[in-house]
């Protein structure tokens, strides 16, 4: 008989086959997009700073798991186009805060809804059951690295 059990381990692997596929889907779909004016590379840095504002470069260069140098030239490129707005720290003179313009966050937003968007059609062969089950799982699995974050 075959154990139909899910532990730890099968549901960790589960997470590391899937997230990796689910990425390749966006970037491949916003590569394919007609008139993109923004690298994947830049829309992770908007995505970042949508829900991080004040963010250093260092801590922009974490997420984005590339060197400060790297960093440094994909913001001077975001700010060109007016999408962020890059300020001294009062406190800090060293010190950079970044922040979305409203244009970086109306690109965003439009980006954003074109993924959601692009997702959903994927997802429309799915059963009602079957569509409560992803939505129920991620959230799960986004609260507890949520927490394990902080």
């Amino acid at each position: 008989m075959v154990s139909t059990e899910i532990n730890a381990d099968i549901c960790a692997s589960e997470i590391m086959e899937s997230i990796p596929v689910v990425m390749y889907f966006i970037r491949k779909r916003m590569r394919e997009r007609k008139g993109h004016i923004v690298s994947v590379p830049q829309v992770r840095a908007l995505a970042y700073l949508s829900r991080h504002s004040d963010s250093t470069l260092n801590q922009l260069a974490d997420y984005l798991a590339v060197s400060n140098a790297t960093t440094c030239s994909l913001v001077d490129r975001l700010v060109q186009r007016g999408f962020i707005d890059r300020r001294e720290d009062p406190r800090e003179r060293r010190c950079v805060k970044l922040n979305l313009t409203k244009e970086g966050q109306e690109q965003y937003r439009e980006l954003h809804d074109l993924a959601v968007a692009e997702l959903a059609e994927m997802l429309t062969d799915l059963a009602p059951h079957q569509l409560k089950q992803v939505n129920e799982g991620l959230s799960i699995l986004r609260n507890v690295l949520t927490e394990a974050a902080q």
